[in-house]
């Protein structure tokens, strides 16, 4: 398919107030979970979206994705939200993956362990949120602080995404990967019937995050997603990395048997690394721009019938 390309629309003007993007956020999110399901997606789509979503019959790629949360109960779905067991089917593919160092509820334990260099702790049950690290012993006490309110945190972000409900309630460490002293870019495959269509890069996505879409064949697209409440800035168009065709196949081995499946991957050292996958990305609130792509994107994805979403038997290794 053909997409636009260019520099893209400007970052929406709220993209600088997070203090009050949270707190509406939080506000809009404590609603609908207290509101049926159904209800309760339609209230954050239309906070997003400002429209109300066609769930029943979608049509745009948004509404596919809600359209999912609610319905679709398959265990592939379900596996794909526990970051362990991913980890663990990509290594089963060949496919490399970051170091895990130590998993576990009790991050006392971490106390005995001695760490790598650099490092990020991670929940194994959510997304979005991540802790830094450096050096041989860990501070369990801060670590402790900040991970506090990450069940509590993780449990709004990921309000009615079904799938995140049957990942282990895990903690995870791993080996932070470094590109030239750097976090490296996160490159982010959408798969449609086990092909990349559409790549979104995040650059400095611990310091100062800006994003770009591009196609398969590394053309730079004028298009943005943001929230209710603001967009990230417009990053820069960069050369087609050297290990674009591998990040390709990695996509294709990763995302076989899935109808959509957006598939993380980094590339450090002509290594391709996989990071994680999400059946929700942006948990179907993302707006894009210009709008027209949502439904472009919707176009190509086949969505599974009633009967094909039906639960399937527990996959080994993730109860």
């Amino acid at each position: 398919m053909e997409w636009e390309a260019g520099p893209g629309p400007p970052t929406t003007p709220h993209a600088h107030r997070p203090a009050l993007r949270g707190a509406l956020d939080r506000l809009v999110h404590d609603v609908a979970a207290r509101m049926p399901a159904a209800l309760g997606r339609h209230l954050l789509f239309l906070a997003s979206q400002h429209r109300f979503g066609r769930f029943r019959h979608p049509v745009t790629f948004s509404e596919k994705v809600n359209w999912r949360i609610l319905h679709d109960r398959r265990e592939i779905i379900r596996v794909s939200c526990d970051k362990l067991a991913t980890k663990e089917r990509a290594r089963q593919l060949g496919l490399a993956v970051p170091e895990t160092v130590w998993c576990g509820t009790d991050l006392t334990e971490l106390a005995r362990v001695r760490l790598p260099e650099r490092w990020i702790l991670k929940p194994n049950y959510g997304s979005g949120l991540t802790h830094l690290g450096s050096g041989p012993t860990a501070d369990v006490p801060a670590l402790l602080a900040a991970t506090r309110d990450w069940p509590a945190r993780t449990g709004r972000s990921q309000w009615g995404e079904w799938a995140y409900s049957g990942a282990r309630p895990l903690l995870i460490l791993e080996v932070m990967l470094d590109d030239q002293g750097i976090p490296p870019r996160d490159f982010k495959f959408f798969a449609f019937d086990g092909e990349p269509a559409l790549i979104q890069i995040y650059q400095d996505r611990f310091t100062h995050p800006r994003r770009r879409y591009y196609t398969t064949g590394w053309q730079a697209l004028a298009v943005q997603t943001g929230g209710p409440w603001g967009s990230l800035p417009l990053a820069p168009i960069l050369p087609q990395p050297s290990t674009l065709p591998l990040m390709l196949k990695a996509v294709r081995t990763m995302a076989q048997g899935y109808d959509f499946i957006r598939v993380d991957l980094y590339s450090v050292g002509g290594t391709v690394y996989v990071g994680e996958i999400t059946p929700y990305p942006n948990g179907g609130l993302a707006r894009f721009s210009p709008r027209a792509f949502d439904t472009e994107l919707g176009r190509l994805w086949h969505l599974p019938t009633a009967t094909e979403t039906a639960p399937g038997p527990p996959a080994a290794g993730t109860r």
